[in-house]
């Protein structure tokens, strides 16, 4: 998002900026601009938001080997980044291929299993506990997610679906016998 800001309204609805967007910018002559002038960041830095950007955009448009290209060109960048693993195991998950899913979560995980780098995921506290939670124990109900956090049961189900929806837990079960595993 910071990205689109620094062109102006006309520029940032060409479609070749999401498509290749360092291209784009070395065409426009803003490399040097937005890199080193506006943020203060290398090259490297530069591009892993655009990698992260355009693998979200081929995502959303049904290209999901374009997508894990462009995380693996991230993950080249900077391996240590956690997120690229999730979003490449969420693609994983929608080509049905649960193992390589499993695979990028763990290396997520092993990567950042503490609280601070878990919330930078987007998690609230209760969310980050209950990951290293199921990572420790192997699965959580929304019944003990409710008594272990002292909250209601509307809570804790809206907690453990953004789990989900975030590709961090599957569900598994029944609606009245629910677990929720890492994905």
């Amino acid at each position: 998002e910071d990205c689109i800001e620094i062109l102006n309204n006309d520029e940032s609805r060409n479609i070749n900026w999401i498509k290749d967007p360092m291209k784009y910018l070395a065409k426009k002559n803003f490399t040097r601009v937005f890199s080193f002038q506006l943020f203060q960041l290398s090259e490297r830095e530069a591009s892993l938001p655009f990698f992260q950007m355009r693998g979200e955009w081929k995502e959303k448009q049904g290209d999901y080997q374009g997508a894990l290209e462009d995380y693996e060109k991230a993950i080249f960048l900077d391996d240590s980044n956690p997120i690229f693993y999730v979003l490449k195991a969420g693609i994983y998950e929608k080509l049905k291929t649960s193992e390589m899913a499993l695979e990028n979560f763990d290396i997520a995980l092993s990567i950042n299993h503490n609280r601070e780098c878990l919330s930078k995921l987007g998690l609230n506290e209760r969310q980050v506990d209950a990951v290293l939670y199921v990572k420790e124990k192997g699965e959580i109900t929304t019944s003990a997610y409710t008594k272990r956090y002292g909250i209601a049961e509307r809570t804790a189900r809206h907690d453990l679906n953004e789990l989900v929806d975030k590709q961090i837990f599957k569900r598994t079960g029944e609606t009245n016998l629910a677990k929720y595993v890492l994905l």
